[in-house]
């Protein structure tokens, strides 16, 4: 009986070390499951990123090679637009010439008989200062009323008799 007490409670020890690993392996089992889950959980917003980074590179090309149409097709534009802008420029300068030169001659003009019409003025006022200095320097009948008494300043500006 002994045999049997012994080898029951081998086996008891036994039964429980078992026991005690495969509670131990449900642990692990527990805590690889757990990790697992965390693990899936990174993986799923890695590859949401991912998948959002990657379509917004997509966009990004897209919108630069739409950006590079764009800008060829302005560039094509604005080069034909040069040469119209530069021509109707050119108009437009030679228009404001023309303009300009005829504003020019017409100042020119008036700016001409405004000279001619002073000059006619300044010869008849010259006449009439050279007239004017004619009398005054030339004998008045007026003299002959001056008595001889008078003042030898007043017979000085009366010149001398011709006559």
């Amino acid at each position: 009986m002994r045999l049997y007490g012994i080898l029951l409670l081998f086996c008891l020890l036994a039964s429980l070390g078992l026991l005690t690993v495969l509670l131990g392996q449900a642990r692990e089992m527990e805590m690889i499951r757990e990790k697992t889950r965390s693990l899936d959980a990174i993986a799923v917003d890695y590859r949401q990123t991912l998948e959002y980074d990657s379509g917004f590179r997509r966009s990004l090309e897209a919108l630069v090679a739409q950006g590079e149409a764009t800008a060829s097709g302005l560039e094509e534009s604005v080069s034909g637009m040069d040469a119209e802008q530069k021509r109707g420029e050119t108009d437009v300068c030679v228009e404001e010439t023309k303009r300009k030169q005829e504003e020019l001659e017409s100042l020119e003009k008036t700016h001409q008989q405004t000279l001619e019409s002073l000059n006619a003025e300044v010869n008849v006022w010259k006449e009439e200062v050279v007239r004017a200095k004619a009398r005054l320097t030339a004998y008045s009948p007026i003299c002959d009323h001056l008595k001889n008494g008078t003042e030898p300043s007043f017979r000085k500006l009366c010149g001398n008799k011709s006559s």
